[in-house]
């Protein structure tokens, strides 16, 4: 019933997981250029935003599903 679901709200889960490593590799890299932390604090934290947006887009668009 899960995989109905999920299909049904169109949840692109590993498109998700996907970002996720590309922050890793944001991280790899700003370490390499000697990036202040504070820059990649807040990079990080936009695309985390970004990336919750994109999760909970689906439930948005589903009706009943979020109480916002």
């Amino acid at each position: 019933m899960n995989s109905m679901n999920e299909s049904a709200l169109d949840i692109k889960g590993q498109e998700i997981v996907d970002q996720a490593y590309e922050l890793v590799g944001l991280v790899e890299l700003a370490y390499r250029e000697g990036t202040a932390a504070h820059v990649v604090e807040k990079g990080l934290f936009q695309k985390l935003l970004e990336m919750g947006y994109q999760a909970l887009s689906p439930l948005r668009k589903a009706p009943n599903a979020l109480q916002i």
